[in-house]
């Protein structure tokens, strides 16, 4: 089985399972909270798709290389929301296809003013992360 496969098995068990879980607590009118059993099963499930993820890798080599990939979606993350608020109004709404991310497309038809955007989000925020760089999964 390809790691794909095996990711995919393991995104419909976890579908399964919630779904499953949602339906069992609206039944039973609870739709908002989640049993101490159905968290640890759940806890369970996670576990078990990391490590099947993670291979043969040692679980400490696995945790840096995650924590590493955690950090930098923190920093995409953190400097959008940082330059929606810099250009407010400004800020291009995402095109429908989704190929281009809003800031790329503020680069695009605002190429006079890059040079000084990008000095006011170092003073700002003390990065700057190019449109072509964003941390982004296409499902945010």
């Amino acid at each position: 089985m390809s790691w794909t496969d095996s990711k995919t098995m393991k995104t419909k068990d976890i579908s399964g399972y919630l779904q499953k879980n949602s339906a069992s607590q609206q039944t039973q009118g609870r739709t908002d909270l989640m049993t101490d059993q159905n968290q640890t099963q759940l806890g369970k499930t996670l576990w078990a798709i990391a490590d099947q993820l993670r291979g043969a890798m040692d679980a400490d080599d696995f945790r840096d290389y995650m924590l590493s990939f955690l950090f930098l979606r923190y920093l995409s993350d953190n400097y959008e929301a940082a330059v929606q608020r810099e250009l407010g109004a400004d800020y291009p709404k995402p095109e429908v296809d989704g190929r281009r991310v809003p800031l790329a497309l503020w680069y695009a038809n605002n190429l006079g003013d890059v040079v000084e955007f990008e000095k006011q989000m170092r003073r700002k925020v003390h990065y700057v992360i190019k449109p072509q760089y964003p941390c982004r999964t296409g499902q945010n």
